[in-house]
């Protein structure tokens, strides 16, 4: 049975995970791209959070990213994040997603991707969703000074496992479940340089059932990025996430906003 309070191990351990690209692989890719002009670019993240939905506390979130920057045969982009805070000892938050997203040939205006997202959050009931698939995506714009926008349609083959309601009963519908299903995945990306060292970007994704679109996935990101030095970034990101059906007890929709610092490694 899952508990909001306990599991500061699994926390921990995740929280790990996480950071521990930033201070190994992140230098040594930083390391290699010196020496390989430029071929990868690794981020830190630190934020504060405010959340309200499933959560209303103050939390501190971690991430970290890869990219692959000479895209003139693939474009790799692997993001990394961790959200945990406690309040008076209360487990108050908990939330570790993984994306890892490989566009072949991204310089053409058609170019097909292959796409893998994980995520555990123990206030949604979620000890897993994984999601992986493949499919195409249609370059709408791109400009010389960074400007762009896109459109992907994928195919995901999409694997959940909700954990037990505190005190539930086997046979009862609280009692968890294990689902497989196939969603297609439409998303809107898009890129605004507003003025030197000052970018905009947004992001749309929506995920319905193939065979039942009123049960769907819907998040909306959008962030504001400001360079301070060459390496260091000030960010503000919003975050809307809605799960049209969600656990007995569960919010249907969470939003989060962070505002933290960005790093180049």
């Amino acid at each position: 049975m899952t508990s909001h309070r306990s599991k500061p191990h699994r926390a921990v351990a995740w929280l790990f995970v996480v950071l521990l690209p930033i201070f190994i692989v992140g230098p040594a890719f930083a390391q290699e791209a010196n020496a390989s002009e430029d071929r990868w670019a690794a981020q830190a993240e630190f934020t504060l959070t405010a959340t309200s939905g499933n959560q209303e506390m103050t939390v501190l979130t971690t991430g970290f990213g890869l990219r692959h920057l000479r895209k003139e045969l693939f474009d790799l982009d692997l993001k990394l994040q961790a959200r945990y805070g406690s309040s008076e000892g209360e487990h108050v938050a908990e939330n570790y997603r993984g994306t890892v997203n490989v566009d072949i040939g991204p310089q053409r205006r058609w170019s097909p991707f292959l796409y893998s997202t994980a995520e555990h959050d123990p206030f949604k009931r979620l000890d897993v969703r994984v999601s992986s698939g493949a499919g195409a995506k249609y370059r709408l714009y791109r400009s010389d000074h960074g400007d762009q926008a896109s459109l992907s349609v994928a195919m995901l083959h999409s694997y959940e496992a909700l954990a037990p309601a505190l005190n539930a009963e086997p046979g009862n519908e609280d009692f968890g479940s294990r689902t497989t299903d196939a969603r297609w995945s439409l998303r809107l990306n898009g890129q605004r340089k507003l003025r030197d060292g000052v970018t905009l970007t947004s992001e749309a994704l929506y995920e319905p059932v193939v065979d039942h679109a009123s049960d769907y996935l819907l998040s909306v990101d959008t962030g504001l990025k400001v360079l301070v030095t060459q390496r260091i970034a000030l960010s503000i990101a919003h975050e809307f996430n809605q799960d049209s059906t969600p656990p007995p007890g569960v919010e249907e929709i969470d939003r989060l906003l962070r505002a933290g610092i960005l790093i180049e490694l």
